[in-house]
């Protein structure tokens, strides 16, 4: 079988997609010739297919509320232009390589290309795509015309491109991502690391490249909280800063930043969040009222297995009392353990085609 993968958008610094699909792409079989359509920043061992690039600002606002919809137009990705140049870019990809199915982590061109050209494709999509919202019709205007000049139905909400996929894919279980019911959707679950070997280290993980804070005021949070405190405190954010006593900057998501931990606090990363879950780690969701963050965060608190803080009442106080209030109550822990034998009954990602 020949599988071309598609990345998804690296919508403010998350990149969430390229560990699932490193994964996969190291389970193949040995009869399958397998190709990427993304970014040549990422590296994988297969053919890659430069992704046309979305340049320039990435619009970010605080406000409650952010849509699905507003965040991929404002940002370009669902914008007339751009998506002229994907398209046309992805469908000589399919073309030249000539895949039997496609594999898409939630980008729109997929969706226009494998149904002009009769090609089977699955995607990757959360619950967040699908919250109940009200968006305005300037936001879908220029990607229906898209739509309407390839011969397809026009649409009123992003998450509809998914019913034309042959196979939907969700992350985790009705627990930790919740979907509407009539969505027919396969469940995947477990670490997408290799060494799952785990110990008792008391160390937490910071993963903050998303915040809409500013780098400087959120790094002083961070410092003025865990630094002196008796363990490692390894924080990524959108700037590396030199390590500092206990805190150890990296300029990259590594995913040794999920393993073996006491407690990870993130940005709600869908990795980090899934990650947490399959691992049995504790966690902190800090968002910023936007479509994807702040579902994770409430995602989190709803299922018992960490807390949220918003943005805008993040101090050093709010991190230190939601720090004290996770690691001081067991209850946590223990659904986090639930809800790890809970995802371990899934399908890994890696066998899922």
């Amino acid at each position: 079988m020949r599988i071309l993968f598609v990345e998804g958008y690296p919508l403010h610094h998350d990149n969430w997609f390229s560990q699932p699909l490193r994964t996969m792409l190291e389970a193949v079989s040995p009869n399958d010739v397998c190709a990427v359509y993304g970014s040549e920043n990422r590296r994988y061992k297969v053919k890659l297919y430069n992704a046309v690039q979305q340049n320039g600002f990435f619009y970010r606002e605080g406000k409650p509320g952010r849509s699905y919809e507003e965040d991929l137009f404002s940002s370009g990705y669902s914008r007339r232009s751009f998506l002229q140049k994907d398209i046309g870019v992805l469908n000589n990809v399919i073309e030249t390589f000539a895949p039997d199915l496609i594999i898409d982590f939630g980008r729109i061109s997929t969706s226009v290309c494998a149904r002009k050209q009769g090609v089977p494709y699955r995607t990757f999509v959360c619950g967040a795509m699908y919250r109940k919202h009200s968006s305005r019709p300037e936001y879908l205007k220029e990607l229906n015309r898209i739509l309407s000049d390839n011969g397809l139905e026009q649409i009123l909400r992003l998450s509809d491109l998914n019913a034309a996929a042959d196979t939907l894919y969700a992350f985790g279980t009705l627990n930790t991502d919740p979907l509407p019911e009539e969505l027919n959707v396969t469940r995947v679950g477990g670490s997408l690391m290799r060494d799952t070997t785990e110990d008792t280290a008391n160390g937490i993980s910071i993963i903050l490249p998303s915040a809409s804070m500013r780098t400087s005021k959120l790094n002083r949070i961070i410092r003025d909280t865990f630094l002196g405190a008796p363990y490692t405190v390894t924080v990524h954010l959108s700037q590396k800063y030199p390590e500092s006593g206990n805190l150890a900057y990296t300029g990259t998501l590594k995913m040794e930043l999920l393993k073996d931990r006491k407690v990870i606090i993130h940005d709600g990363n869908l990795l980090a969040y899934h990650e947490c879950i399959a691992r049995g780690i504790p966690q902190i969701v800090i968002h910023d009222g936007s479509w994807k963050r702040s579902w994770i965060a409430a995602c989190c608190v709803r299922n018992c297995s960490g807390l949220s803080i918003d943005e805008e009442e993040l101090s050093v106080a709010s991190l230190y009392e939601a720090y004290r209030r996770l690691v001081s109550d067991d209850y946590y822990q223990r659904r986090a353990d639930w809800l790890k034998k809970e995802t371990a009954s899934l399908s890994a990602v890696s066998v899922i085609y």
